[in-house]
């Protein structure tokens, strides 16, 4: 299955995202573990956040306020 995902990374905690944060981060996504409607935060405290999720031949409409 192709999934595209989008996410968000604030600047302040980019500094702060190790190598093992985004092993974990990539561990979900590869497993399909993270369902942004449920919890958007895979990694709560590193300051990213899953915007959207969808395969690639769906229609995806993301709006920034």
């Amino acid at each position: 299955m192709s999934t595209r995902t989008i996410i968000e990374i604030n600047h302040d905690y980019l500094a702060e995202l190790t190598a093992a944060d985004l092993d974990e981060l990539k561990r979900q996504l590869a497993s399909g573990g993270i369902n942004p409607e449920i919890d958007p935060y895979p990694l709560r405290h590193q300051g990213v956040r899953v915007l959207g999720q969808r395969h690639h031949s769906e229609k995806l409409t993301l709006k920034v306020h």
